[in-house]
């Protein structure tokens, strides 16, 4: 065991070493990850989190499409976060339309990534930005449009970025 830890701080101390090389502030912190994995039907649910060297956990939904949930002050936050995620996975499960919701978050995600090589890799005309930000704000508000027509069935916590 003590071989094994040795080499994974060597592999570690070259990867920082690299890394400032190339100018970043490179900051070791020792702790705890956590994988939590939930089954839903035939749909996994998963979490990562750690702790932060605030002292803080931050927590991530790996699957069924990834999402940064957010920084908490305590495991129990995580919990109730966790909890809450789960009873509205199992609440959306009984939606016809439950599959087709997880298809989109998934195809929304690799938009994202195709997004991000898009503006990386390639210099963007402005007129074909400008329709990016179209497009963006007529999903913005399509997303509120449904919201205010559709029956809410999920109390037990507000919404996070609806309002």
């Amino acid at each position: 065991m003590k071989l094994t830890q040795g080499l994974v701080n060597v592999e570690q101390d070259m990867h920082c070493l690299l890394l400032r090389q190339m100018g970043a502030k490179v900051e070791i912190i020792r702790g705890v990850v956590c994988y939590v994995k939930f089954h839903i039907g035939d749909t996994v649910v998963k979490y990562a989190y750690n702790i932060n060297k605030k002292g803080r956990y931050f927590l991530q939904r790996r699957a069924p499409y990834p999402l940064s949930v957010g920084t908490f002050e305590s495991e129990e936050d995580i919990i109730g976060i966790i909890k809450h995620d789960i009873a509205q996975f199992e609440n959306a499960r009984n939606s016809k339309m439950f599959n087709k919701f997880i298809q989109t978050s998934q195809d929304i995600n690799i938009l994202l990534k195709q997004f991000d090589d898009l503006y990386l890799y390639y210099n963007i005309p402005l007129t074909q930005f400008e329709k990016f930000e179209k497009i963006v704000g007529q999903l913005q508000n399509l997303i509120t449009e449904t919201k205010d027509m559709s029956e809410r069935v999920y109390f037990d916590k507000e919404p996070d970025s609806l309002k």
